[in-house]
């Protein structure tokens, strides 16, 4: 049993795989379906709110986690600010997880809900912002130094609320693809995200917003890691207005690795 209390990223436990974590796309860390929810977000980076969470673990690989987080964390009028401000209609937000191992695979389950009422899409005001979320991975196929994973992640939230109703994702992450180097990581995934009807009345939207990604992680010294990045958005934003895109970029990590 182990407790914790204070500013908390809810994506740092919740609802997080480490085979989805090389991905660049940051729907591949938490869902759609929960990071546009809420007055400000949920709790996670970079504005994070006061929480307390409470993790058991009944035996290896099993474990059972809640918390009970600030309904909106930091402040919206100063996004800047790393501010605690309780009362005022917030609310909270509650999130429980079943982190399940089975057959060489782990399998998350989580539920989420605010306590505070919104505004829904037809202007009525109410009570009901929740969803669950079900997501896995397990491994594909090990021959020595190469390891291949995938992982999926599906997803509901409240469609009176919120602006995506579901959300699906799938991807694989073949690790030590290039002879001689063991460390690095491919990855390839999809993930699609559709608008809620109740959105879709109000608005002029596209029923999904997906993103296609490949992505090359390579260590090339204790120190240094460089990582191109190759995205297709279809229908960006759900908006109709806007055409589909291209996303390059490439990603630098700097640091220091211990050596035992």
């Amino acid at each position: 049993m182990s407790l914790k209390a204070g500013l908390y990223d809810l994506n740092s436990e919740f609802d997080a795989l480490d085979a989805a974590g090389v991905f660049v796309g940051s729907a591949h860390g938490i869902g759609s379906d929960i990071s546009l929810t809420g007055r400000n977000g949920p709790s996670i980076f970079p504005s994070t709110s006061l929480a307390a969470r409470v993790e058991w673990q009944p035996a290896e690989g099993w474990a059972v986690r809640a918390a009970i987080l600030d309904g909106v964390p930091g402040d919206p009028d100063h996004p800047a600010r790393t501010a605690i401000k309780l009362g005022n209609g917030d609310g909270a937000l509650l999130i429980g997880e079943l982190d399940v191992p089975i057959a060489g695979a782990r399998l998350l389950l989580g539920h989420w809900r605010y306590t505070a009422t919104f505004e829904a899409w037809d202007g009525s005001i109410g009570r009901g912002n929740a969803g669950v979320y079900l997501r896995g991975e397990m491994p594909l196929m090990t021959d020595g130094e190469e390891k291949v994973d995938g992982f999926f992640r599906l997803g509901t939230s409240s469609g009176r609320f919120n602006m995506f109703d579901r959300f699906a994702s799938l991807g694989v992450k073949w690790t030590g693809a290039v002879n001689g180097r063991p460390e690095d990581e491919l990855g390839l995934a999809v993930v699609t995200a559709s608008t809620s009807p109740d959105y879709r009345r109000s608005s002029a939207a596209q029923r999904t917003e997906s993103v296609a990604e490949i992505t090359y992680r390579a260590p090339l010294s204790p120190w240094l890691t460089v990582q191109p990045n190759l995205q297709y958005v279809h229908n960006p934003g759900a908006d109709p207005t806007i055409r589909d895109a291209w996303v390059v970029g490439l990603r630098f990590a700097i640091g220091s690795r211990l050596i035992d």
